[in-house]
């Protein structure tokens, strides 16, 4: 799981991304209306002084890949969107 190319081809990969998932949603559905705008952090990984660039914000966008189009960071905050459309019981 340490390699960054060969860690989807563990099953753990998926029960562990999955879980971080279900926490969020528990984490956001606290505080809804507000944890859906709740971002921060830095664009490039523990760049924490942003010495290579500024911090996260909803109108970040973020690359799909095969998946999709690139999509900004609010269209990704609520599972219940009709593009995402999967929540947890």
């Amino acid at each position: 799981m340490g390699d960054a190319y060969n860690s989807p081809g563990d099953p753990l990969f998926y029960l562990h991304h999955g879980n971080l998932d279900r926490l969020f949603w528990e984490w956001q559905k606290r505080d809804l209306r507000r944890r859906l705008t709740d971002v921060s952090g830095p664009i490039y990984m523990f760049d924490y002084a942003n010495v290579k660039g500024g911090n996260v914000t909803l109108g970040f966008e973020i690359g799909l890949g095969p998946l999709g189009k690139m999509k900004q960071l609010k269209e990704l905050m609520d599972i219940r969107r009709k593009d995402i459309c999967y929540t947890y019981v």
